[in-house]
């Protein structure tokens, strides 16, 4: 689906926007230093974006259930039937329940991590915080029931989770600054000025250091991720690239091959400065139009046959490999390529990528929220077993089994696996 709106949405009116933006909101992360209590929180931009909200169980707050009733009772409760009988699951933690809010409260709980500090130029130990930017109109919910046991087999936790219906999330927004709070200088920008001097003392460098590198690399990060790292402190030291690779290392495109940039300020013959932009736009080499067109009739737009070309080095079978890597973040990738390539500051964003961050910003409203959806998997692991869906329409809960349709009286509200919430304000919910 994403894939045909990256391509139609270009021909279609410019209110359309992507299907999946409904679903998409930001997050905000504040960190504060334990020394001297400075406070950094992260941009508005794709790394802050995100489109599920993946809670852990803590199985350390669970609670016994009342005892169940005969073994055939309990035998006949675990299969999901049309009317609607609720499955109650058979392992050692099928006794237990683990109220929802201790769910939320362990995604949304302060922690310590280790972050680098400009002003006192060494890594010191921060309160981190996550909270909601933004409320999405449709939040989809997915429990974390599933984690690696004894030899990396997935186990299911079936304790009962409770999930409400109606559920308000608005005491996890997060707030503005408050009175007396200090901004913790931004890493990027401390990079950015010592880049800055390298440029005007033509000391820029064009690779990453091999010693920042290898010892990044050492500690089980990727090449590719290291070398940005590394070119993106300028060199500094591996402390700074550790902590840039920390802030950085969801972003899209974290992994790719490194393409160098030109400096962002040349002198041409006539001693006049001009910006590598334009320098750049002048060396890009001539794409074959025959090479574009194979790739284009794959579905993809030209501009992003055109970026997969540039970070593959034009090869052909990379550059395919490369746009099916990134389906999931194509926008986004093609305009970091295109952003390295073309802009010094990185500025040029696909007009799809703008669109769905400027409407997880603009569709943001009441983080007061009702339950329209559950999906829960029959099974002992994730190796067999079965889904099925319940759906509320119009006040009614109904179960979809395969071709299985049927009204039910009771929906497994403890024990789904994805839950789809609507936000209250939005059209067509409770409240509107």
């Amino acid at each position: 689906m994403n894939r045909a709106e990256r391509t139609c949405l270009p021909r279609l009116t410019s209110t359309t926007v992507p299907t999946a933006s409904v679903l998409q909101f930001h997050l905000e992360y504040r960190y504060q230093c334990s020394i001297t209590q400075q406070v950094r929180r992260s941009k508005l931009g794709p790394q802050s974006l995100t489109n599920l909200l993946e809670l852990r169980i803590p199985m350390d707050k669970a609670v016994a259930l009342p005892s169940t009733s005969s073994d055939s009772t309990h035998q006949e409760s675990k299969k999901q039937r049309v009317d609607g009988s609720e499955p109650i699951p058979t392992d050692t933690d099928a006794n237990l329940s683990v109220p929802f809010e201790e769910c939320l409260n362990a995604f949304f709980a302060a922690e310590t991590m280790d972050l680098f500090n400009p002003t006192l130029q060494q890594i010191v130990p921060c309160l981190k915080t996550t909270r909601f930017k933004t409320f999405p109109r449709y939040l989809m919910v997915k429990l974390g029931r599933y984690y690696a046991g004894p030899n990396w087999v997935q186990v299911k936790i079936n304790a009962k989770v409770e999930v409400p219906e109606l559920l308000d999330l608005s005491a996890f927004r997060a707030t503005s600054a408050e009175v007396g709070e200090v901004e913790m200088p931004d890493t990027e920008e401390n990079a950015r000025s010592n880049q800055d001097a390298s440029i005007q003392s033509g000391a820029v460098p064009m690779e990453a250091d091999p010693g920042i590198v290898e010892q990044l690399m050492s500690m089980g990060f990727s090449e590719n991720g290291s070398k940005r790292a590394a070119l993106a402190v300028s060199n500094a030291d591996v402390d700074t690239a550790m902590n840039w690779v920390f802030e950085h290392m969801e972003d899209p495109g974290f992994n790719d091959p490194v393409i160098p940039t030109l400096p962002p300020l040349i002198t041409n013959s006539n001693n006049v400065s001009e910006t590598s932009t334009a320098r750049s736009a002048k060396q890009l080499p001539a794409i074959d139009p025959e090479v574009i067109n194979m790739l284009s009739s794959m579905g993809y737009t030209e501009e992003q046959t055109t970026a997969a070309l540039m970070a593959t080095d034009y090869n052909i079978e990379r550059a395919a490999d490369w746009l099916f890597s990134h389906l999931d973040d194509l926008d986004l990738a093609v305009a970091e390529v295109l952003g390295r390539n073309v802009s010094a500051h990185g500025d040029s964003l696909s007009v799809a990528s703008e669109v769905t961050n400027k409407v997880a910003e603009m569709d943001d409203g009441e983080g007061r929220y009702e339950l329209v959806a559950i999906i829960s998997h029959l099974g002992k692991n994730t190796d067999h077993g079965h889904y099925v869906c319940h759906v509320k329409k119009n006040g009614q809960w109904v179960l979809f089994n395969d071709e299985k349709v049927g009204k039910c009286k009771v929906a497994p509200l403890g024990y789904g696996f994805m839950y789809l919430f609507k936000r209250l304000d939005a059209p067509g919910s409770l409240m509107t």
